[in-house]
């Protein structure tokens, strides 16, 4: 008699909990299923993507720090160079960092590096199939 009382209770503390109650569920999953060798490429040009985006810092750095020497440097005559082959050295120097920096810059900006265009790049190829129902048994 004990075993059905404690029966009767529990339905009943569950129907109580079940009508005062909200139940959220979020078990809906996407599946992917690839291989290694695919999962290896993709993660490379990732990396290489993240890479791409923090490149410009050397470039810039350095093109910043050379056109502060020509704004600021009283060049003369060292090591038996005369200063206008300083002075030039510095421009072409400060030319070809800036180019550099420019191409450096533009290719971060350009670069597409995400989690999201990681996972959709893997997903890129794939066969979907129809998502499976539970069948109802009665």
């Amino acid at each position: 008699m004990k075993g059905t009382a404690g029966a009767k209770f529990e339905e009943s503390f569950g129907r109580e909990i079940m009508q005062s109650s909200a139940l959220h569920l979020n078990l809906g999953q996407e599946y992917i299923i690839t291989t290694e060798d695919k999962v290896r490429l993709c993660m490379t040009n990732h990396a290489n993507g993240l890479a791409t985006r923090n490149a410009w810092i050397g470039p810039v750095s350095l093109f910043v720090t050379i056109l502060l020497v020509l704004i600021t440097a009283d060049f003369k005559d060292a090591l038996q160079i005369p200063e206008a082959t300083w002075q030039a050295i510095f421009i072409l120097a400060a030319v070809g960092t800036g180019i550099w920096s420019l191409v450096s810059v533009f290719s971060a900006f350009r670069s597409h590096t995400s989690i999201d265009h990681l996972v959709s790049q893997i997903k890129a190829t794939s066969q979907t199939r129809p998502t499976l129902t539970p069948q109802k048994t009665e």
